[in-house]
């Protein structure tokens, strides 16, 4: 399953200057009123490459969230692990069928 995520001005702010006092309307820069006497507003420029590495950071974990609902239970996970031999190796062959199948960018 593949999500699609807008990461936008609201979630820059967040990141690079965090507990600020600030609005946005539509999520973009023109919407941005900055509120925060103590703090000085980002420019565009960084904002735009927050954006940029926030997008590239999410982008890169897609094999994490293709893995996550195909992996067995935490459950089951741990009970084989507990019970170790057979149910330990039939397990981990599962687990490892599901990162054969999302692999690790590189």
């Amino acid at each position: 399953m593949t999500y699609n995520r807008s990461i936008g001005v609201v979630e820059a702010l967040r990141n690079l200057v965090p507990g600020t006092k600030w609005i946005v309307k539509n999520n973009t820069y023109e919407g941005l009123d900055w509120l925060d006497e103590e703090e000085e507003c980002p420019t565009r420029e960084e904002i735009e490459l927050e954006i940029a590495r926030l997008q590239e950071e999410y982008a890169a974990k897609e094999y994490q969230r293709q893995r996550a609902p195909e992996y067995p239970d935490i459950k089951d996970q741990l009970d084989a692990i507990w019970k170790g031999g057979d149910a330990y190796e039939e397990m981990l062959t599962r687990v490892m069928e599901v990162k054969a199948k999302y692999p690790k960018p590189e």
